[in-house]
């Protein structure tokens, strides 16, 4: 059982050293932070080894930990180098690495064992079960999603022996975590890599279609996808009361300034509970620092309802810091054309070398304060007179922002900037866990320390269908299909369904939907348990929830696919999902959409060695880029339920958006996924299924669509390659195949 005694952990980012002597000298009661490759951050400064070793013992000598943050998912090509680095660092810090990937997880466990594993929030988690499976896989700690109530993270808390951290402060994706692949379709560059180039800050335009025709919803672009920051402060209690171990400070990628501060102050009102729980209440002036130091609006995010109205502000996406008054009247040199001064009422203190920011009809206005009067002062109101003595265009009622607090500044660098910070490192007993023998022993094992000679000629390759209207199943194993997964509603009828396509040759799926929360798992559950009772136990399992209630399942003919939302992207998460799945068969593992295909062949063939299961890559239809806990009627007050409605982002690509059976917002690619045109690259590559999704394509093209594709793999295997491309000119032109994307099959992410 954990420890509910212990007083909360506060966990403060570091992107860089000047970050980590800022969150130690502010109170942090643990730091993470990335080494300069496989973190979410790859932006940030980030920490090399020797450094890192630096960083160890500098939080050891102050009582603090280090977790470090291995959180992306991990090329077969890159897991070398991961071992050789984690065989280096485990020497010096054992505190906590931070995983997403279920390689990542399978490596660690096999050659350092004695190393205390985090789950990452990238890994979703969002439901007991989902933690139960983490806690029962060894993992010590469950970053938590950030899409969490108060009562939900009380009752995960409540119910688990495993340490739970959550989110307290900072910014906050639009997008489930792990879930997210705006960044990676839209510019290349993967938020599961670390890579995010955060389309979710830029501005989007609302629209909808009707008659095959697009319209205007709301005229101007706005930051629809733009969520407030996290601030937790006033509700420290309840936060801690729920039982968290941790919580958690996010901005690696902010400044050490932020760091202190926020770290500062949460320490404060931490300690403050502890000591005073019947006098808490938090100062103005704190309340102040935090907004000052970076704003880019803030509230509470989930922990107090599940669809939080306000969670967007699509007015801004930046810091805009505090917002000082409006501007009372203006002080004008005609002859010189210059402003001399403005006068201005504000609750909140200006100094000399402040910078504030005026908001004018026309554009923002920055002023560095050099000469400022306090004119009077009524109540907690000031009245200053500041000199501007330059050309700018503001006037009367403009809204003013302080943007820059100099002593504030000066209070921030005070905590990093400072003080004797030179590490001493005994290098006596640094030797490696395990030797290079042993190393090149387990990695060549999995033929993880070679590349892999390219596979030529044809391999069979089936047709796994997602369908999403019950009644083309049968249509869909009359044509062919060898898988067929059905998205939607439980209903008893998919058993019966299940007969006929076993009849065809085929099997039928039912697909567990990726984001469960506890209130929805036991209606579920029960559902489930009379599909077994009437013998239908085939499942795609998208989610860790739902894995661990499929694995505990007693019938043996439980057959299961695992789901790209399982972010299944090398050979070790791949041997690890086969082997935990035990006497459960596995008919499907569908891979990652982020390998090309030269990564997926030697996926393949390493899997295959040890393992004969099928795997799939999604091959046509449209791509979910992203999910997030936001309802669409949320966007506009005209929102119609019949529409069809679309974010256009300044470049003119339309994304979809739709809801899942939960009412969780989900924004489809702009154009639809399709390999076609391109099966002379990817067969013969160990790939056995393509995954063809029929959303949003009307049922009567559902047939046309799958004949098409068996069509073509037909004439491949019998005729060859110059009979297919001839084939292929049938389809040029037709709206089904034509304005496409083939994805990352072809290009990859770095």
């Amino acid at each position: 059982m954990k420890n509910t005694n212990s007083k909360v952990e506060l966990v403060a980012p570091a992107g860089g050293w000047d970050h980590l002597k800022a969150a130690l000298n502010a109170g942090a009661d643990a730091v993470y932070l990335g080494y300069n490759r496989f973190g979410a951050r790859a932006y940030a400064q980030n920490f090399d080894l020797p450094m890192l070793k630096k960083a160890a013992v500098l939080a050891h000598c102050r009582n603090a930990k280090i977790y470090l943050t291995l959180n992306t998912l991990i090329k077969d090509s890159e897991f070398p180098e991961v071992a050789r680095f984690l065989n280096q660092y485990s020497q010096v810090c054992q505190d906590g690495i931070i995983i997403q990937d279920f390689g990542a997880y399978r490596l660690i466990r096999d050659l350092f064992p004695h190393l205390r594993i985090h789950a990452s929030t990238q890994m979703n988690i969002h439901s007991l079960n989902s933690v139960l499976m983490l806690q029962k896989m060894g993992l010590k700690r469950v970053v938590m999603a950030r899409e969490m109530t108060l009562g939900q993270i009380k009752y995960i808390a409540g119910n688990s022996d495993i340490e739970i951290e959550v989110f307290g402060h900072g910014s906050q994706c639009f997008a489930f975590s792990g879930n997210c692949y705006l960044s990676s379709f839209t510019g290349e560059r993967s938020g599961n890599r670390g890579r995010c180039s955060q389309p979710c800050r830029m501005k989007y335009r609302l629209l909808f279609r009707d008659n095959h025709k697009f319209h205007i919803e709301e005229k101007k672009h706005a930051y629809y996808l733009s969520k407030r920051d996290l601030h937790t402060l006033q509700l420290l209690p309840q936060l801690i009361d729920c039982g968290v171990d941790a919580i958690k400070i996010e901005g690696r990628m902010k400044t050490p300034e932020y760091v202190g501060i926020v770290t500062k102050i949460y320490k404060k009102y931490i300690d403050e509970y502890y000591e005073h729980s019947e006098k808490y209440s938090v100062d103005n002036k704190d309340s102040y620092k935090l907004d000052q130091i970076f704003l880019r609006d803030s509230g509470p995010g989930y922990l107090k309802e599940t669809f939080p109205s306000k969670i967007i502000n699509p007015k801004s996406s930046g810091s805009i810091g505090n917002f000082a008054g409006r501007i009372e009247s203006i002080e004008y040199n005609h002859k010189k054309k210059k402003v001399e001064a403005i006068v201005m009422k504000s609750r909140i203190p200006l100094n000399s070398q402040d910078l504030l920011e005026v908001w004018t009809n026309k554009g923002n206005e920055r002023i560095t304060v050099r000469e400022i009067k306090t004119i009077k002062q009524k109540g907690s109101k000031i009245l200053y007179r500041i000199d501007i003595g330059k050309n700018i265009k503001v006037s009367e009622n403009d809204r003013v922002f302080k943007y820059f607090d100099h002593k504030l500044d000066g209070e921030a660098k005070s905590l990093y900037k400072y003080g004797n910070n030179r590490i001493k490192i005994n290098r006596d007993n640094e030797q490696p866990d395990l030797k290079e023998y042993e190393l090149n022993y387990y990695l060549s094992s999995y033929k993880l320390d070679q590349g892999l000679a390219k596979e030529a000629g044809y391999q069979k390759t089936c047709i796994s269908v997602s369908l999403h209207d019950m009644n083309m199943v049968m249509e869909a194993a009359d044509c062919g299909a060898k898988h067929i997964i059905y998205n939607g509603l439980p209903q008893k009828k998919i058993a019966g369904l299940n007969e006929y396509c076993l009849k065809k040759g085929a099997k039928l799926f039912f697909s567990l939907p990726p984001i469960s929360y506890d209130q929805d798992y036991g209606e579920w559950a029960k559902k489930l348990d009379l599909l077994a009772d009437e013998g239908f136990s085939n499942f795609e399992v998208c989610s860790l929830a739902w894995l661990y209630h499929i694995l505990k399942l007693e019938s043996s003919n439980a057959d299961m696919i695992i789901g790209r939302d399982l972010n299944i992207y090398n050979t070790l998460s791949a041997v690890y999902m086969a082997e935990k799945a035990k006497r459960i068969k596995i008919s499907e593992i569908e891979l990652s959409s982020e390998l090309n295909i030269e990564e997926m062949s030697n996926l393949s063939k390493r899997l295959k060695e040890k393992h004969k299961i099928g795997l799939s890559i999604f091959a046509h239809g449209y791509f979910p880029v992203m999910g997030a806990r936001y309802r669409i009627d949320m966007l506009s007050k005209k929102y119609l339920k019949n529409r069809q409605y679309y974010l256009e982002d300044l470049k003119g690509y339309k994304f979809r958006i739709d809801a899942d059976i939960w009412g969780n917002m989900l924004v489809f690619n702009p154009k639809k996924i399709c390999i076609f045109f391109d099966l002379d690259k990817i067969l013969g590559k160990g790939l056995d299924f393509l995954r063809l999704d029929m959303r949003f394509l009307d049922i009567k093209n559902h047939k046309k669509i799958i004949e098409a594709y068996l069509k073509a793999m037909e004439i491949i295997s019998n005729s060859g390659w110059d009979k297919y491309r001839r084939f292929c000119n049938y389809f040029r032109d037709d709206i089904l195949f034509k304005d496409y994307t083939r994805g990352h099959l072809l290009r990859g992410v770095k």
